[in-house]
């Protein structure tokens, strides 16, 4: 009787003992799901503040030659960086494709600047 009970404590100990192990894992894995969930939305914002500043950069130099009267060489500057503004943004926006790096001059024949 005694060599039962023994047992039988020996078992609830075990059992406790699992439950707690389970309940921990569990903990984890929610942790690590929530880190890659806050992974993902840092990656989107910064995606999403990059598009903006590229499209903030290019109105402004759209303003700038439209409403200013500068010297021809300082207009061309201005174009090119509007140009590799536009080359940037495609790379930002996954039109080119992932894990691709081409120069400069490739990606403005693909995209019809010659």
């Amino acid at each position: 009787m005694a060599a039962t009970r023994q047992w039988l404590d020996t078992y609830e100990k075990q059992v406790k003992r699992n439950i707690k192990y389970q309940e921990q894992v569990q903990r984890k894995i929610e942790a690590h799901k929530t880190r890659a969930a806050l992974i993902e939305l840092r990656r989107d914002w910064i995606q999403n503040q990059k598009k903006n500043n590229y499209r903030n950069e290019y109105q402004r130099l759209i303003g700038e030659l439209a409403h200013s009267a500068l010297p021809g060489q300082t207009v061309e500057n201005i174009k090119d960086r509007m140009r590799k503004l536009e080359v940037l943004s495609q790379e930002s926006l996954g039109k080119v494709g992932k894990g691709e790096r081409l120069d400069y001059n490739a990606l403005m024949e693909r995209l019809g600047h010659n």
